[in-house]
């Protein structure tokens, strides 16, 4: 990945990009964790999709708290007051 995004061309065109949209930090219960959304699109069609995920460091080991993929994903939000990750299509 360079500059947020990555080019996948295993034959030498390139056929899927993925986009990092946000990458934030976020306290939850008192640990910091971080919310990572990522976007693949397929370069010569329109599918593609969203990927959601809470990753924290735990031991020294990533560890994912959260996730969820799919396509049509098209808000994501996290409320630090309630706790609550909403992930909306």
């Amino acid at each position: 990945m360079h500059d947020g995004k990555l080019v996948d061309a295993p034959l030498g065109t390139p056929e899927v990009e993925t986009t990092l949209v946000t990458a934030k930090s976020l306290n939850i219960a008192g640990r910091m964790a971080t919310l990572l959304i990522m976007r693949t699109q397929l370069v010569h069609s329109l599918g593609g999709r969203t990927y959601v995920l809470v990753v924290e460091c735990r031991n020294r080991k990533l560890s994912v708290s959260f996730e969820a993929s799919g396509e049509g994903i098209n808000d994501v939000s996290f409320t630090e007051a309630n706790q609550t990750l909403t992930v909306s299509r």
